[in-house]
């Protein structure tokens, strides 16, 4: 940008010709590019290849660190209220746990049956990512 009585300065590249200035070609420089064009699938698929082996390595970190709490059958649980509740009812302000349930019957694993206060079985399933442990 220039201004009032200042003076125009010239990039070093344009005053005194550099070794890439001297030595560029402009046909060689499209040709290296359409080369560069053929190598893209095999760059996307190493890349691929390196973010699944991450994505891999931080889950089995994760997994290192994480401590499985077995549930049993009679054991009193609390259920993640933001699994349950409508959109409308769940707000910042209402508790994230509900409960005690009793556990009745294991699905299958990490997957169990709780019943409403009334002893009927509530009609879904709950995992135990959605239920923590209530100790008395």
């Amino acid at each position: 940008m220039l201004t009032y009585n200042s003076k125009v300065v010239l990039p070093i590249e344009v005053a005194l010709h550099t070794y890439q200035l001297t030595t560029f070609h402009e046909s060689l420089k499209s040709l290296s590019l359409w080369e560069a064009l053929d190598f893209l699938p095999s760059l996307r698929s190493e890349a691929y290849l390196r973010e699944a082996l991450y994505k891999l390595h931080v889950a089995l970190l994760h997994d290192q660190s994480v401590k499985e709490q077995p549930m049993n059958t009679g054991d009193l649980v609390l259920c993640r209220t933001e699994v349950v509740a409508r959109s409308n009812k769940h707000s910042k302000l209402t508790a994230n746990w509900e409960g005690p349930y009793t556990i009745t019957g294991q699905v299958r694993l990490r997957t169990y049956r709780l019943p409403t206060i009334h002893g009927q079985h509530i009609p879904w399933r709950w995992h135990s990512s959605n239920l923590c442990k209530y100790h008395t």
